[in-house]
């Protein structure tokens, strides 16, 4: 047998085995692996060698490549299963989520440093960058040809059963055999990809990536010019924008990485895509400060808690690409520059994964710290503490439990046995900012007709605070020769319906006229968002602003709705227009 063969085979079997060993412990029962946190090493230390032996061995002998896989399934395993001691149970460790995040970074981005310490310097950039993209495609025609073989056989087993030979029931029945298919069909794949992409491979991603870095760049440069005219207050203190920008400062990294290339005479020739380059570097410097302030706006206002602690941590990341790379943009040989600064980066996200899973970062405990410190000064009342977060923190949430439970028989500690009676009541929590937020809305939002204010403060009981905002923020802004962007239309639409019902019609960002439908019953104390069905809802540019116009001048006047059922029950059969 060659060596082309031999290698195929080998990979082959290795998926056989990797998924062999996903069948075994699947036998074992997730109820058994949760029950002891030795099968929990078991189960992280054969997932990581696995994953790790497939992309690895291809470039160095087994025997070394399986030296490397054992220590880091061995390290990954023993870090997961030192979080874990953070939790009183594995269930609720697992429900954590945010470790596994660190455990994949562990998983996957040492893998290149090993390749390239094998070659003779583990800090060789043109080693790391193509092995990175080596393994990255290797893995990614594994899942190809995995989907590709599954495919096969259900298209098989379809054309098979018209003749009442289908086979499929039989794979399902013989369990091994469906992860054996998997197992075999992703080594194989990864195989014949380790024997035919190598450089030529990486270079076609890297060509197909670069020219989308001009676009990129003007995308966030066009953010960053509309943000002062837009307003800031719906993107710092904002969670999920910090995310966003996160994630945009990390599509711009890869990007630039492209341009780049592992080593000169690689990188791009393109003027324009060197230019875009290095503006993209300082953007990423703004958009890595600005995703910051967004968590840190958020931290001050409500305090830490794992999700935001996580976040925080990537604002981290995302703002030291930004420092690295701006300051390396500006200066002479800027692209070697980078590639330095890449390694570096790759280091330090490396141990910022491995911290959050030792009690140095653990995330849980600074969360019950800070939110029992933000309770006892004042700054968070007993209806709007997070007992449900608590519950679902560890041994030191437990712990915050139990002290806040003593402390709510005290005198004086009703409010507080009031919340925990009812710890996932977020009604509560949410009710001064939500009431703010309705306020500012009621005050902004052109009314008709204007004496409709007691059924206007019902209705918009009805919007979340999301919906709040975007109305709030559509009322501070111009469209065409309207001031605000926003109107409210308050009528009898439903006669059926005790009390009046509402519509919120907003002009959004790209032109389209957005309508919000919002009805009560009176009776019932019960107010709801519901949908708006007609032509309006297709309305667009001056269209829209006419529309909008309209209704901010005066009332609309009402008509029946030319439409017929058929009766069925309480309701009956509609054909919407």
């Amino acid at each position: 047998m060659d060596t082309v063969h031999k290698s195929r085979a080998m990979m082959t079997g290795m998926g056989a085995l990797a998924a062999l060993a996903l069948y075994l412990w699947v036998q074992i029962g997730l109820a058994e692996i949760l029950a002891g946190r030795a099968l929990l090493f078991g189960v992280v230390a054969t997932g990581v060698f696995f994953a790790a032996l497939l992309a690895i061995s291809p470039r160095m002998t087994l025997r070394r490549a399986a030296a490397y896989a054992l220590g880091q399934g061995a390290a990954v395993a023993l870090l997961i299963v030192l979080a874990s001691l953070r939790f009183d149970s594995l269930d609720t460790f697992i429900g954590a989520i945010f470790p596994i995040f660190s455990g994949v970074i562990l998983c996957s981005v040492p893998l290149p440093f090993f390749i390239a310490h094998s070659q003779g310097n583990w800090r060789d950039y043109a080693a790391l960058f193509e092995q990175a993209w080596d393994i990255v495609m290797r893995y990614g025609v594994g899942l190809l040809l995995v989907g590709t073989v599954w495919l096969l056989i259900f298209l098989s087993d379809v054309l098979l059963s018209l003749v009442g030979l289908g086979f499929l029931d039989l794979i399902w029945e013989i369990e091994p055999i469906g992860f054996l298919i998997t197992g075999a069909a992703g080594g194989f794949g990864m195989a014949v990809a380790a024997e035919t992409i190598s450089a030529a491979g990486a270079g076609l991603a890297l060509m197909l990536l670069r020219p989308l870095l001009p676009l990129i760049v003007a995308v966030v440069a066009l953010f960053l010019l509309a943000l002062p005219f837009r307003g800031l207050s719906l993107l710092f203190g904002e969670l999920s924008a910090g995310m966003t920008l996160m994630a945009i400062s990390a599509v711009a990294a890869t990007m630039v990485t492209a341009v780049v290339d592992a080593r000169g005479e690689a990188a791009s020739r393109s003027r324009l895509l060197a230019i875009s380059a290095r503006v993209m570097c300082v953007l990423m410097l703004v958009l890595g400060a600005m995703a910051m302030l967004a968590v840190a706006q958020r931290v001050l206002q409500y305090g830490w808690t794992p999700p935001r602690i996580y976040a925080a941590l990537g604002a981290v990341v995302s703002l030291g690409y930004g420092l690295f790379y701006a300051a390396e943009a500006l200066r002479g040989d800027w692209m070697a520059r980078i590639r330095r600064a890449n390694v570096t980066m790759a280091l330090a996200l490396i141990l910022l994964a491995a911290l959050t899973l030792t009690p140095v970062l653990n995330a849980e405990r600074i969360s019950t710290a800070s939110q029992m410190a933000r309770f006892d000064d004042g700054r968070t009342p007993p209806e709007r503490l997070d007992i449900a977060g608590f519950e679902n923190w560890g041994l030191a949430g437990q712990a915050a439990l139990a002290d806040l439970t003593a402390r709510s028989k005290q005198a004086g500690g009703e409010a507080l046995a009031a919340r925990l009676a009812n710890p996932y009541d977020t009604a509560d929590m949410a009710a001064p900012d939500l009431l703010g937020l309705r306020a500012e809305v009621q005050a902004a939002v052109p009314l008709q007709p204007a004496t409709a204010g007691a059924d206007q403060a019902i209705l918009l009981q009805g919007l979340n605070d999301f919906t709040l905002s975007e109305v709030k923020s559509a009322c501070a802004r111009p469209s065409g020769d309207l001031a605000k962007s926003c109107a409210m239309i308050v009528a009898d639409f439903l006669p059926d319906l005790a009390g009046n019902e509402g519509v919120i019609a907003l002009i959004g960002e790209s032109g389209d006229l957005v309508l919000y439908g919002l009805s009560q019953d009176a009776s019932m104390g019960y107010w709801a968002q519901t949908d708006t069905i007609g032509s309006a809802n297709y309305l667009n540019g001056p269209e829209a602003i006419a529309a909008l116009r309209a209704w901010q001048a005066a009332p609309p006047q009402l008509a029946p709705a030319p439409i017929m059922q058929v009766p069925f029950g309480a309701g009956g059969l509609i054909l919407l227009p």
